[in-house]
């Protein structure tokens, strides 16, 4: 007969966290990482197929950023909704649903004869979009050690853009040969196959299940593959270092939570609402202020370089030093090199180098914050935490091209405006100042 003094308390993240990471953990970030390759795809794939588009079916380019303006609406319905999912029933069945919501409507998008239905299309695959993005960073950081989760959901989330640019190269030739319709075929077909991969081979997040059943014999199986010497036995109980109850969405305003939660919000919202008009409009902008229409292109391609350099660069800082010091100094650097972008005139080489430094900080201090959201939160609400989080972010990154789009009709000049886009990266820094004087922030972040 079993008795209590049978039961072992196995702490679930001190094993995680004591181990290296593992041949297994590897395996689980190398499969996020091709799902969120094939999630960078689908996302840029309306941008490679829009000029096809545009002449076949006679849609006026005002008409066009409404279809792209449907895609990052339906990408916030998505991460809204099925975040708290994620949280009720596990990372895993949302993720497949999310890949099998992706491929269907990506297929019919190749279907679609007309505006409309352009706009329905890209809609509901948005909403798989988003509900993919959350869940494979909050899986991520669920099995990686803390000393190196943030370096760990980087290497993870190269794979979106290495999935956006290797399908610029496709889609070229897809459409020279097969037509537009072939982008979504293929960006349709891959993560309906990827779904029965993701079936037998990814697993669950084992936070998640010392979540919601501590007596689960599957998570000691789990630890095994971590830990080689950890031999699971019948009686043990696996706990997590926090120990919370209760509706993962009322968690993100209860307590010491509300205040973290707003100001993370806000950052969410005027970081991308920066990123976003940034990637739309610096073509446009860098024009204006006296470059080539080649050249102007071109600082687009040094904002993304910059920012791949800025996800892996402050990925270590934040591991090492925490993330306030860094998302600080970032948003201060941030404020003066947008700010600069007024400057540079025709000096093609300056101009190269600020929008490098640009997407340095802005798009890595995306990714930054991104991580600190999956650490602020407990494993219960963790998805809904950085989903809402991202939800919010995707107003910022509609609002914002529009916005300027706005300012050009009233005629800013480019100077004026970039000195104006500055503020949002001001704002960041006042409330990386503040949320570091939480209390709830301060008995989540040690460091």
């Amino acid at each position: 007969m079993n008795t209590d003094k049978d039961v072992r308390i196995i702490m679930v993240n001190e094993v995680i966290d004591r181990n290296k990471v593992s041949a297994f953990q590897w395996r689980v970030i190398a499969i996020c990482s091709l799902i969120a390759l094939l999630d960078g795809f689908d996302t840029q794939a309306i941008g490679f197929v829009a000029p096809v588009i545009t002449s076949e079916f006679n849609i006026p380019s005002t008409e066009m950023g409404i279809v792209f303006s449907a895609g990052l609406i339906g990408l916030m319905f998505g991460a809204f909704a099925l975040s708290p999912v994620a949280d009720r029933i596990g990372r895993k069945p949302v993720i497949i649903l999310s890949c099998v919501v992706m491929g269907v409507f990506s297929l019919f998008t190749a279907t679609a004869d007309g505006f409309n239905e352009l706009v329905v299309y890209r809609f509901l695959t948005g909403i798989g979009l988003g509900g993919v993005m959350p869940n494979i960073n909050t899986l991520t950081s669920e099995y990686a050690p803390g000393k190196r989760r943030a370096i760990l959901m980087t290497i993870m989330f190269l794979g979106f853009p290495f999935g956006a640019a290797v399908g610029g190269f496709l889609s070229s030739g897809l459409i020279a040969s097969y037509g537009w319709q072939a982008v979504f075929i293929v960006g349709g077909i891959a993560p309906l196959v990827l779904v029965i991969f993701l079936h037998f081979f990814l697993p669950e997040s084992i936070c998640f299940l010392a979540e919601k059943n501590p007596n689960d014999p599957s998570i000691g199986k789990l630890l095994n593959k971590i830990e080689t010497s950890f031999s699971p036995k019948t009686n043990d109980h696996y706990r997590l270092a926090e120990r919370t109850s209760g509706s993962s969405i009322g968690m993100l305003f209860q307590g010491g939570y509300f205040n973290a939660t707003m100001m993370l919000w806000v950052i969410f919202f005027l970081n991308l609402m920066l990123m976003y008009t940034l990637l739309n409009w610096l073509p446009t902008l860098m024009g204006e202020e006296g470059l080539t229409l080649e050249d102007a292109i071109l600082t687009t391609v040094a904002f993304n370089i910059g920012g791949v350099a800025g996800m892996l660069v402050l990925a270590q800082f934040i591991d090492r030093f925490g993330p306030f010091r860094v998302l600080g100094s970032v948003y201060f650097i941030t404020t003066i090199v947008v700010a600069g972008l007024g400057l540079v005139g025709s000096s093609f080489p300056m101009a190269m180098g600020i929008a490098a430094c640009a997407g340095f900080c802005i798009t890595g201090s995306q990714f930054g914050i991104n991580v600190f959201a999956v650490n602020l939160y407990p494993t219960h609400a963790r998805s809904t935490g950085l989903g809402w989080a991202l939800a919010v972010g995707r107003l910022g990154a509609i609002i914002g091209p529009f916005m300027l789009g706005v300012m050009k009709a009233r005629d800013w000049s480019s100077d004026d405006i970039f000195y104006f886009l500055a503020i949002p990266a001001l704002f960041c820094l006042i409330l990386i100042f503040f949320m570091t004087k939480l209390e709830r922030v301060k008995t989540q972040f040690k460091n």
